[in-house]
């Protein structure tokens, strides 16, 4: 089973996934689809802007390819910014 969504990423942090006991993903895509720079926090606390990943404007990838068993934060410094997920 996998799923895709689009999350609206905003100027403050926003949740991007969280992750469930019954999942058994093993890979995460995170690609940036805004025209601004992304920035991740992989465990659990607060995405801050310039610190933790940093996802590039237009394309920026990032391929977690264990388990993640915390939730992923985003911030951009601009509103609605697209963040595209696909879990599987």
């Amino acid at each position: 089973m996998s799923l895709s969504t689009n999350v609206e990423v905003k100027k403050t942090t926003t949740k991007v996934y969280k992750p469930s006991s019954a999942e058994a993903f093993t890979e995460i895509i995170l690609t940036n689809d805004s025209a601004v720079p992304m920035y991740l926090n992989l465990t659990g606390q607060a995405a801050e802007l310039h610190k933790g990943i940093r996802l590039n404007a237009e394309g920026g990838t990032l391929v977690l390819d264990d388990k993640q068993s915390k939730e992923i934060q985003a911030i951009s410094s601009v509103e609605n910014s697209i963040l595209a997920v696909h879990v599987q």
